[in-house]
């Protein structure tokens, strides 16, 4: 129940992605460890690298991937963005809702 209320609060198509809390890429050590959506993305291009769902955010950037990787090379000022979401169903509804947006408004460059 609490989900769907939630749900029924927040329209992930109006979520801007420049609006979402964020640190450096670099400091990824510093992430915190919550569950939702993690976001690579850069503000210089305003171009979002990645968008994965994770249970615990600071778990997941701990392990390099080629994600980061590029990202980082495209924008060394790259910005992991985030939006706790703590039910799991809800995270994939969401992050599926964030990725269409973002590939309609030409913003996601897709690895997946």
């Amino acid at each position: 129940m609490e989900s769907q209320a939630l749900n029924s609060y927040i329209n992930y198509q109006d979520i801007e992605v420049a609006w979402l809390p964020s640190m450096p890429l670099i400091n990824k050590r510093r992430a915190p460890a919550i569950a939702g959506i993690g976001i690579l993305y850069s503000e210089e291009s305003d171009q979002v690298f990645d968008a994965f769902e994770t249970a615990n955010l600071a778990s997941t950037l701990r392990s390099s991937s080629r994600q980061q990787s590029v990202a980082l090379s495209n924008d060394p000022n790259c910005r992991i963005c985030w939006l706790e979401i703590q039910e799991g169903g809800l995270r994939k509804q969401a992050l599926h809702t964030l990725v269409k947006k973002m590939r309609q408004e030409t913003r996601v460059i897709p690895f997946r």
